[in-house]
């Protein structure tokens, strides 16, 4: 939802958009940004277009997929076709199409790159957000490199975080904002293996994940930041990046309420649980000292609010955006994370970046800066590729 709410906001401030329609299932997210109108989808997701897109697709004003979803068939084979459903779906109403700011692999199967090919036949440009990506779409996509635009996460393209909105949820959480907060996010890197259901059908309870190196995991974590507390940092905020409902499958709460469990007493703690909007959450992430975040995107967050992060990735795009705002020291990898000696690699990380975090925060701003220019480049080019048609869906 971030990288969605960023590409509308980046398009929106296109001096050759008059007004973005986005068709979302969170209204709210968007109800005080100028020149953005909502439109409710359909309720039989990926299948059908609702009335009101359809009225908008008949304008056959260019036509934006994005938000951060990846073509991959690591997961599950079965979105790929869903994909190809609802691209062919909007490409039947003629207008320029335009994969925005996805990532892309990896795909392993050979039906996952058949249709993947197959998505990107009907698309007429691909906004990639990593390199790797680019070249994935050029050589195993087979994709002309005229049809790639290289940019970055379209989350980048928020607006500004509002630091006095951080302050004050900070602070009724209970949370001493003059002095420094970890941000903490935890997901499940569903030890992907393929296959056609998607990783929702085919999870498990609770209980049965949180146990082998994801419980090795959060008992690493939580032993870190017990040696923070040590050191004098005694204050966290866990942040889950999704809410229980609707998208109840990514639901982390119960990892970080399991990390919760194990932290010292000293240590004061509060979990980020409101139902926020992208910007908000980025205005509280503005309040932090540093996160550590296993989600990719909950270090985006922290980067575009001008935060330092350490990510234990557990896929190559988590490199890659780091590489891009030349965060890369700050990178573990989840095999080293999750294993025996976790906590010292996640404490040799954090000494890292504490002892340079003044002038990670300089290199932040520039970077992020020419990554957001170069992002809105990007989306201009696409733009600018075919005619004005009144606006942007």
């Amino acid at each position: 939802m971030a990288s969605q709410m960023g590409l509308v906001c980046g398009l929106a401030r296109q001096d050759i958009v008059d007004t973005v329609f986005v068709s979302t299932y969170y209204p709210d997210h968007f109800k005080d940004i100028a020149d953005i109108v909502t439109v409710a989808p359909s309720s039989l997701r990926g299948y059908t277009i609702s009335a009101a897109e359809r009225a908008l697709l008949r304008r056959k004003a260019p036509v934006f997929w994005g938000g951060g979803v990846d073509l991959q068939d690591s997961g599950s084979t079965a979105k790929l076709a869903l994909l190809l459903v609802r691209l062919w779906l909007l490409k039947r109403y003629g207008s320029h199409l335009v994969l925005a700011c996805q990532g892309a692999g990896p795909v392993r199967s050979g039906i996952g790159k058949a249709l993947t090919r197959k998505i990107l036949s009907l698309v007429d440009c691909s906004v990639v957000r990593e390199r790797r990506a680019g070249s994935f779409l050029e050589n195993v996509a087979r994709v002309s490199p005229r049809h790639v635009i290289q940019a970055a996460d379209a989350a980048l393209l928020l607006p500004a975080p509002n630091p006095d909105f951080g302050t004050k949820y900070l602070t009724e959480k209970g949370l001493d904002v003059s002095a420094p907060i970890i941000g903490v996010n935890l997901r499940r890197w569903f030890h992907q293996k393929g296959g056609w259901l998607p990783t929702e059908v085919r999870r498990r309870r609770k209980k049965a994940e949180l146990s082998g190196r994801m419980k090795c995991l959060v008992e690493n974590l939580a032993k870190s930041l017990n040696k923070l507390a040590e050191s004098g940092i005694h204050q966290v905020a866990l942040v889950p990046m999704y809410r229980a409902q609707p998208e109840y499958w990514e639901d982390d709460i119960f990892l970080l309420d399991s990390v919760r469990a194990l932290l010292s007493p000293r240590i004061r703690c509060a979990m980020v649980d409101a139902d926020l909007t992208p910007h908000e959450l980025l205005s509280i992430f503005s309040g932090f000292e540093f996160v550590i975040g296993v989600r990719l995107h909950s270090t985006i967050l922290a980067h575009v609010a001008g935060t330092p992060a350490v990510h234990i990735f557990y896929e190559d795009k988590g490199p890659e955006h780091f590489r891009q705002v030349g965060s890369d020291k700050f990178l573990i990898s989840i095999d080293s994370a999750s294993g025996p000696a976790g906590d010292a690699e996640i404490d040799q990380c954090i000494t890292l970046l504490r002892g340079g975090i003044d002038a990670a925060r300089s290199r932040l701003r520039d970077r992020v800066a020419k990554l957001r220019s170069e992002t809105e480049a990007a989306l201009r080019k696409s733009l600018v590729e075919r005619p004005r048609a009144g606006g942007s869906e």
